[in-house]
């Protein structure tokens, strides 16, 4: 490994690994990714653009329910494969953020007699 050393500071050319930071630091990395959040639609027209009814048409007389185009994914899928060290430290800041169970977000335009759901936050599933 090759060490250039400049006038303000040292440095490798290797970069460092995201397991090889402090523990508090990644947890709170961790944290970030759990409880990040979507924003709901700005108006009827941007909710319309992102959802199906239920047999998958733009608009149909039959659904009364709109769902997203897009199957939305709980925020810990990203983190549980990576490998066994994250898996447990995520699964750690699981059992430490929610100890009463977790909380789900959905917003929920009506328009008419439909409803149009947008998921803003999976955190986990089980």
């Amino acid at each position: 490994m090759e060490t250039v050393v400049t006038e303000a500071c040292q440095y490798t050319d290797t970069l460092p690994s995201l397991l090889s930071i402090p523990e508090e630091l990644l947890d709170q990395i961790i944290e970030y990714v759990l409880l990040d959040e979507s924003l709901p639609p700005l108006d009827l027209a941007c909710a319309k653009q992102s959802g199906k009814c239920g047999i998958g048409q733009e608009h149909c007389s039959v659904c009364r329910i709109r769902h997203e185009s897009i199957t939305p994914m709980a925020n810990v899928t990203s983190l549980l494969p990576v490998n066994q060290q994250l898996n447990k430290q995520t699964r750690s800041v699981v059992v430490r953020l929610f100890p009463d169970g977790v909380d789900y977000r959905l917003d929920v335009i009506t328009v008419g007699q439909e409803l149009w759901p947008t998921w803003l936050s999976v955190p986990v599933t089980v």
